[in-house]
């Protein structure tokens, strides 16, 4: 994570194993990285593996994380 000179938060999202052109991946790990670094200003490393790639999953997960970090 860097900061702008907006003070706008920009990510480093990079598929390390498995196939590199995987845009559903990385829309995930955007997704879930942007909603948890929204609590702190830690530098974060997301590591995933996900079995079900649909919508309904990723809203489920991302529901899952808010609840548990209280966000």
């Amino acid at each position: 994570m860097t900061e702008t000179l907006s003070d706008e938060r920009s990510y480093s999202v990079r598929v390390v194993l498995g196939q590199r052109d995987d845009e559903i991946a990385i829309a995930y790990a955007r997704a879930i990285i942007e909603l948890i670094s929204a609590g702190t200003d830690l530098p974060l490393v997301l590591g995933l593996a996900i079995k079900d790639r649909s919508v309904k999953s990723l809203r489920c997960i991302l529901e899952v994380i808010s609840k548990n970090l209280q966000l």
